[in-house]
């Protein structure tokens, strides 16, 4: 699927213009069912405006997956321990142990 076949009907920059009191009026009426409105230059998809609450929801779940990828991250480091030493992981992570001896000689 391309990011076009995603939308169904984009507006003109023009036309969403002149239609954003009634694209307002929509929202407050009834945000929870309110579809985005997409525009641009055009008729290409370049922008989207949501209401408000919808926006919450989507950064709610945008932060809920990225907690779920970072604990899904942990347990998977938690199976598999980390093996070698110290100076190995200098290594691998490209810095000079010598350097960056942990005990300070």
């Amino acid at each position: 699927m391309s990011y076009g076949d995603r939308v169904t009907a984009v507006e003109g920059v023009d036309e969403f213009r002149r239609h954003l009191g009634d694209v307002l009026r929509s929202f407050r009426a009834d945000a929870a069912h309110a579809r985005p409105v997409i525009f641009g230059n055009h008729r290409r998809p370049e922008a989207a405006v949501v209401p408000y609450q919808r926006l919450v929801e989507l950064e709610d779940a945008e932060q809920r997956a990225e907690d779920l990828a970072l604990a899904l991250l942990a347990a998977q480091r938690r199976e598999s321990p980390i093996v070698g030493t110290v100076a190995d992981f200098f290594v691998a992570a490209g810095l000079d142990p010598v350097v960056h001896a942990v005990d300070g000689e």
